[in-house]
């Protein structure tokens, strides 16, 4: 299966190799994988499949990957777009679609049908469906750095107790989460180094409530910044009276956990579904999210980021779950296409940008823009601005205003003019997006001039930034 240049790899093709005098154990694989989450563990099932050597690292014991906060509702359409069959055992509920509400009053639902999930049982089965077709874990391994040289990227070293592995892979790729371990540690001047800022990331808090009485098959997303400033509350369904309930907003650098459990106490106290719940141990848990847009560039010689590493969790919304399945897919198809020429390059491995940019790249950066918007306005022109989207009462995709009809853009657009200051900042940003979807949509198909047009995209950020 290997096919790879002298001057680059200088160790030879033996899958593993004592160095006694330095206390190190080395190993050879096609591809290595840094975690085991639900992109890390698709991923290595797709590539193991086509008979490639394919090694998974995961910091966490066994039994424990899959565990992670999130909200666990994935749409149907995810499972699709992904070609991942929609999973039997692990789903709790099917549900319908999405409520938002403004305080507890119902605003609009999109609609479509989805599914909430076993997080933990998920990620257990996708685990060992990657075994199953050749793919070695080596659990309760933590990144420490990767390995690479002019060229690219080589491989990566981790340790396990006082043990130290040095993993040489063709391919490396970083699934490991916001924490981008293996990214965050390559040199500054490679693109797919952007390192994330503090306004970048999402907070999370969830806890698992027993209801007075079975929920409805929606999702239901609560906005009230007096709540949680610039997110959410969420209440999503489970197996019967159980439900999967939190909060999401922008970290600022200063949220404790205590903060966060006061704010969920107070949307329980305000919304009638939650007034007579249980908590259920684990009492509470906080996750992160990246909520910025996705990385320009995901990939380097030999190395490519996927899922939350590669900041490709929606924006507006946290979801990370249908995202990461989209990137197992298209990595698989590049990562196999360039084993099978010998082409670990950033040229050959550039097809995965250009695949996921022009599609749920182009469309996140889109929403990175709104919920930029959305999280500078005021309470009262927060609520303004749901209100106004609420012309229509049921919407089929979140694109919101794509399907709204000339007489109900024009209703919108009469109630945003009760804050003349909000209307032309809104219409400021619906300029920003079609500049920057015509940008994306000329994404290079050359790393080569990747570098001009990565200033021409930064520049039109920038000015979305700029007051109206």
């Amino acid at each position: 299966m290997l096919n790879m240049p002298e001057d680059i790899f200088v160790l030879t093709y033996e899958l593993r190799t004592r160095l006694e005098d330095y206390g190190l154990t080395q190993f050879r694989y096609d591809v290595v994988v840094a975690g085991a989450g639900i992109a890390g563990s698709l991923l290595s099932r797709r590539i193991a499949s086509q008979g490639y050597k394919v090694a998974l690292i995961e910091a966490k014991k066994p039994c424990n990957i899959g565990m992670k906060v999130c909200g666990e509702g994935v749409g149907l359409h995810d499972f699709q777009e992904s070609e991942v069959d929609v999973p039997t055992k692990e789903v709790e509920r099917t549900v319908q679609g999405v409520k938002f509400f403004w305080d507890s009053d119902a605003l609009f639902t999109i609609h479509g049908k989805g599914v909430t999930l076993n997080r933990h049982l998920f990620g257990q089965r996708l685990l060992k469906e990657a075994q199953d077709h050749g793919a070695e874990l080596y659990a309760e391994n933590t990144v420490t750095k990767p390995l690479y040289n002019d060229v690219g990227v080589t491989g990566l070293l981790s340790k396990c107790g006082s043990a130290s592995h040095s993993f040489q892979a063709s391919i490396t790729v970083d699934a490991t989460g916001i924490s981008g371990c293996v990214r965050n540690a390559l040199p500054s001047e490679w693109p797919v180094s952007e390192q994330l800022l503090g306004v970048d990331i999402g907070l999370g808090y969830r806890e698992y409530r027993r209801l007075p009485e079975k929920f409805d098959d929606y999702c239901a997303l609560y906005y009230d910044w007096r709540i949680s400033p610039g997110g959410y509350c969420w209440i999503i369904p489970k197996k019967e009276r159980i439900a999967n309930t939190g909060l999401l907003m922008p970290w600022k650098g200063y949220l404790s956990e205590g903060e966060l459990q006061r704010s969920f106490d107070r949307f329980i106290q305000k919304t009638p579904s939650l007034e007579r719940s249980e908590s259920m141990r684990p009492r509470a848990e906080m996750g992160l999210v990246p909520l910025r847009h996705p990385l320009p560039s995901a990939v380097a010689g030999g190395f490519l980021a996927i899922g939350d590493a590669a900041c490709h969790a929606n924006p507006l919304n946290g979801d990370g779950i249908g995202p990461a399945m989209y990137d197992s897919r298209i990595a698989a198809e590049v990562v196999t296409d360039c084993l099978s020429k010998g082409d670990y390059s950033t040229k050959g491995l550039w097809k995965f940008n250009l695949e996921y940019m022009k599609n749920q790249g182009r469309r996140y950066t889109m929403n990175k823009v709104l919920a930029d918007f959305m999280r500078k306005l005021e309470i009262n022109q927060i609520e303004v601005f749901l209100k106004a989207l609420a012309v229509r009462k049921a919407y089929q995709s979140g694109s919101f205003l794509g399907e709204l009809s000339a007489p109900e853009k024009l209703r919108f657009l009469f109630k945003l003019s009760a804050r003349p200051s909000m209307l032309r900042s809104f219409l400021k940003v619906t300029r920003s997006i079609q500049s920057l979807s015509s940008q994306i949509r000329n994404y290079p198909e050359d790393p080569s001039f990747f570098p001009q047009w990565v200033h021409e995209f930064n520049l039109k950020l920038k000015n979305v930034a700029e007051p109206a």
